[in-house]
């Protein structure tokens, strides 16, 4: 199953990339301050997530190796994970063509629950 799901992201890699392709080994650092358990990125253009093939999941402080390829004209994509929660977490315009490490990290923003208010007076 597993190669399988390789072969899914590489075939797709394979139809939606153009002729010039840059081809490489990427460093994943996780310092996001949970564990990650799933990251999936997204080319312009593109219709919809495509998952990459590293483990299972990356403890924060962890750092993974995988490889990747994309076509010169789409360098940038936007880049999601998910945590032990289910929790989604983005990042946008990583240019992969320029960088050989992607450092997954949280924003303050994206740390603060959501909170519901109720106001008086309104259903």
């Amino acid at each position: 199953m597993k190669q399988f799901s390789i072969g899914i992201a590489v075939l797709f890699l394979f139809v939606f990339i153009g002729s010039t392709v840059y081809s490489g080994e990427y460093n994943l650092v996780n310092k996001s301050g949970t564990t990650v358990t799933g990251i999936y990125v997204l080319g312009s253009g593109s219709p919809s997530w495509s998952r990459l093939p590293v483990t299972s999941s990356i403890n924060n402080g962890e750092k993974v190796t995988f490889d990747f390829q994309a076509g010169a004209e789409n360098c940038v994509y936007s880049l999601k994970f998910t945590d032990t929660n289910g929790k989604e977490y983005f990042m946008d315009n990583i240019n992969i063509c320029e960088t050989s490490e992607i450092i997954l990290a949280v924003n303050e923003a994206e740390s603060v629950p959501k909170i519901d208010l109720k106001i008086p007076g309104t259903r």
